[in-house]
């Protein structure tokens, strides 16, 4: 029997019994149905961690924030990059139940800020001159990988290092740059859940962000 004629619950069963995010990946790449069946699965996949949260000192390499398996020779390095520094990480393993928590805790924890992640094959440029208070401008590293929301605006982060070697950052309006805002994939494949509460966060409320 080919691959693509197995009914969907054996499928999911296959889905279920693999561990390593990279296998579950491989599969979803087979083809569309396979994509979209990876896809739906990820998305009713519930499974949560009350005690999982990144780290920003005392960090800990050897084990798994979310499932405490030993990583002491291979882990991977999720940062939270909206934070300022030291920057919080999740260090987890390589199973794809890790990967989804991880994931799905980034970005509930985003949202509590406002946060939402952007695609990443968006077009913003490394570098652009920004406004200063003092009627100046200043030339500044770009963030590309989220947005901010505030008042029903969209602001993007720039960071920059004056000439003393100080560092400074601001979120500016996009009414100021007018990039084209695409929000990451992710959304559309998670279903948010905090604990055993799913968030309330409606997938049309961030899309009207795009432009």
């Amino acid at each position: 029997m080919k691959l693509k004629f197995l009914p969907e619950n054996m499928i999911y069963n296959i889905i279920e019994y693999i561990d390593s995010f990279n296998d579950f990946k491989n599969i979803k790449l087979l083809n569309k149905f396979y994509n979209k069946l990876c896809i739906d699965f990820w998305k009713i996949h519930k499974e949560s961690n009350d005690e999982l949260y990144p780290q920003r000192t005392m960090l800990c390499f050897k084990s798994c924030k979310n499932c405490n398996r030993n990583v002491r020779h291979k882990n991977v390095q999720l940062y939270v990059d909206y934070e300022y520094y030291p920057r919080p990480i999740y260090v987890l393993c390589s199973q794809w139940r890790c990967a989804h928590n991880c994931m799905l805790n980034l970005f509930v924890r985003a949202w509590n800020y406002k946060i939402i992640y952007l695609d990443k094959n968006n077009d913003f440029p490394k570098e652009h001159l920004i406004p200063r208070s003092s009627g100046e401008k200043t030339l500044a590293r770009i963030g590309n990988s989220f947005i901010r929301i505030s008042n029903n605006q969209v602001y993007i982060r720039a960071e920059w290092i004056d000439d003393k070697g100080n560092a400074y950052d601001k979120y500016v309006p996009n009414e100021y740059f007018n990039f084209k805002i695409k929000i990451s994939t992710w959304y559309k494949s998670h279903k948010l859940i905090d604990g055993d509460e799913e968030i309330d966060l409606d997938i049309n409320e961030l899309l009207q962000y795009e432009n």
